[in-house]
């Protein structure tokens, strides 16, 4: 039976910033700043401007929709990127999901061991029949989410 599964979501999950998100993270990197100048490191001090920098114009970024297609070949994100069966070593599904998201966190992992994991948004409505496809190619294994995984979403990046 020939699978093809398409669907469209946001490449990462985006959480709206409040004017006190960007507050409390200026706060604390002029705390680290403070900490730099009294070390007298700055090093450290400039490191912390250019992440600052970056968390500033990063939290402020929406996420595009990308076209998703699963097919007997493996996964394709965009007309650009593709991922085949034999380069994937599991996938996995993240508990750390909100109820009212329309989405499910999916994790895959490479089995090139310096490749990172990938997470994507599937639409829930979708899961079961992308999950049930994914079954028999990929065996299903428990997340394993790391604390900076946990740290985004506290912070809500």
């Amino acid at each position: 039976m020939e699978t093809r599964i398409r669907w469209k979501a946001p490449e990462f999950r985006y959480y709206p910033k409040t004017a006190s998100w960007y507050y409390w993270s200026i706060f604390i990197t002029l705390l680290f700043l403070v900490f730099a100048v009294w070390q007298k490191n700055f090093l450290f001090g400039f490191f912390v401007v250019v992440a600052e920098t970056l968390i500033l114009s990063w939290g402020g970024k929406k996420p595009a929709d990308l076209d998703f297609l699963l097919d007997e070949k493996g996964l394709t994100i965009g007309p650009e990127k593709s991922y085949s069966y034999t380069e994937l070593k599991s996938f996995a599904e993240t508990d750390m999901d909100p109820d009212d998201s329309p989405y499910v966190e999916l994790v895959f992992n490479f089995k090139r061991r310096l490749r990172t994991t990938m997470l994507f948004l599937i639409p829930k409505e979708k899961y079961t029949e992308i999950k049930t496809a994914l079954s028999e190619k990929l065996p299903k294994v428990e997340a394993e989410l790391t604390i900076l995984d946990a740290l985004e979403r506290i912070i809500r990046f």
